[in-house]
């Protein structure tokens, strides 16, 4: 499901980014700052998600024994890494992120909410099982924040750290949003 919807926003992500930038910051005092490098995010969103995504699959079919050791240590290192990042970036930006965090707030949760319950009722539409419909609910809501983030922040696409406040925000607050829904539905 992960790798799916990863190919899936290779495509969606640079289109809804655009219809975002051509929708909101159009006639804005942000809109003659941002140019939007369409290659470029194609490009990057190839390099960093199909290719991991390839290169996974050729380890795990590979080198069996050497991928489960190799995933168990990844797993361990993975949220500590994304904490640490989180946590200079917010530091980082402090002033920039309390400025605007009110508005960015909102949007983030009602964001998350969004996801949680479109998928939901998408997965029921689609007569999925409750354990299954779980899954997409986690899987949607969570997918993206890495990509968003990464986009904003590389020198080949926006090299804009402002950018991606709202992203950074979304992460934490998707991974609290989320750990409160599991518990109360599983």
């Amino acid at each position: 499901l992960t790798a799916l919807s990863s190919v899936i926003t290779l495509f969606t992500l640079p289109f809804f980014m655009a219809l975002c930038l051509n929708t909101f910051y159009q006639d804005t005092e942000y809109s003659s700052n941002i140019e939007f490098p369409l290659k470029n995010i194609l490009i990057q969103n190839f390099l960093l998600m199909f290719i991991p995504i390839i290169l996974g699959v050729f380890t795990k079919i590979t080198f069996k024994n050497g991928s489960k050791k190799l995933s168990r240590i990844l797993e361990k290192i993975a949220f500590p890494s994304l904490v640490l990042i989180a946590t200079m970036f917010f530091i980082k930006n402090a002033k920039t992120i309390s400025s605007h965090l009110d508005i960015i707030l909102v949007a983030v949760v009602c964001l998350v909410f969004a996801a949680i319950v479109i998928s939901s009722l998408l997965s029921r539409a689609l007569c999925q099982d409750s354990k299954t419909r779980r899954t997409i609910v986690i899987e949607v809501t969570m997918q993206n924040a890495a990509q968003a983030i990464a986009l904003c922040v590389s020198p080949f696409a926006f090299n804009n750290e402002i950018m991606s406040i709202p992203a950074i925000i979304y992460a934490l607050i998707m991974n609290i949003i989320l750990l409160a829904y599991v518990a109360l539905i599983v």
